[in-house]
């Protein structure tokens, strides 16, 4: 007995569907190291963290500063020069689609971080009255830019907590020319100082776990405790010499630009391994 006309054309729907191809898996940063280079042809490459599969974000041949992949390892902020040659953060996708000016404006506008869900960047910025770097955060998909720190003096490289309720600033406030670091309620804008050195402290990250923070401290690689007690520099007595130092997702290595080149190292100083050229790194999400 044949089946029933819409027998058949269930049977054939059934059979269509289940030959469709699932859609592509979108590209992630995940587990992977991205980094600014300059090579005349692109400015953003990422790699894996023992060095190998070295690839490149077609984004533009615009020179790409202080890189910054998104919690979920889908995008990357980063800051390059706009149309009117001032300095813009932009967003794209890991896979270098959808490029987008995210902060838009005639002033200098740098050092962006990714909020920990992902939908909000912070940034440094000289668009103020009085002439002055003050940290903000603006929504990743465009709009009002609000001032966090309003202080004298001249904050950069925000960072946020992993709550999402503070950011760590660097700040000459106390001592003009001279960056400490700082934790900034985001609500508020109050500041409590964690670290007084002579030379400058800057460029903190929180841990994975928020218990620690990593930092340039006169340029030496450092941690702390993130109450800003028990200050250690890595590799000590000698000390690992570097900037713009990140954490892996498992809170183990470090990668940061000792140079023109960049490198991760474990958390003693000892276990160092050499990614070739490239400066501004940072560490995508697990995988």
């Amino acid at each position: 007995m044949r089946p029933a006309p819409a027998a058949t054309a269930l049977l054939i729907l059934i059979l269509s569907c289940s030959s469709v191809e699932e859609p592509a898996e979108e590209f992630t940063l995940a587990g992977r190291i991205a980094f600014a280079i300059d090579t005349g042809a692109y400015s953003i490459m990422h790699v894996r963290p023992d060095g190998t599969d070295r690839q490149a974000i077609e984004v533009t041949r615009r020179p790409a500063q202080w890189v910054r992949i998104s919690p979920d390892g889908r995008h990357v902020a980063f800051t390059a020069p706009g149309r009117d040659g001032a300095r813009d953060v932009y967003v794209v996708n890991a896979d270098g689609s959808a490029l987008r000016n995210v902060t838009r404006n005639s002033a200098d506008d740098g050092f962006p971080a990714w909020s920990p869900d992902g939908q909000t960047i912070a940034f440094a910025s000289n668009r103020a009255l009085n002439g002055d770097t003050d940290v903000y955060t603006i929504p990743v998909k465009g709009g009002t830019a609000t001032n966090v720190t309003r202080m004298p003096g001249d904050d950069a490289f925000p960072e946020w907590s992993r709550d999402g309720r503070y950011l760590l600033v660097s700040s000459d406030r106390a001592e003009p020319g001279n960056l400490d670091i700082y934790r900034v309620a985001i609500a508020t804008g109050e500041a409590v100082r964690l670290t007084d050195h002579p030379g400058d402290d800057y460029a903190a990250q929180y841990s994975p776990d928020g218990s620690r923070i990593l930092f340039a401290l006169v340029g030496q690689l450092s941690i702390m405790d993130a109450d800003g007690s028990n200050v250690t520099l890595i590799g000590a007595p000698d000390g690992v010499p570097g900037n713009f130092a990140r954490w892996s997702a498992d809170g183990s290595r470090i990668v940061h630009a000792p140079g023109f080149d960049i490198e991760t190292v474990d958390v003693t100083g000892f276990l160092r391994t050499n990614l070739g050229r490239g400066r501004y790194p940072d560490w995508g999400p697990a995988d």
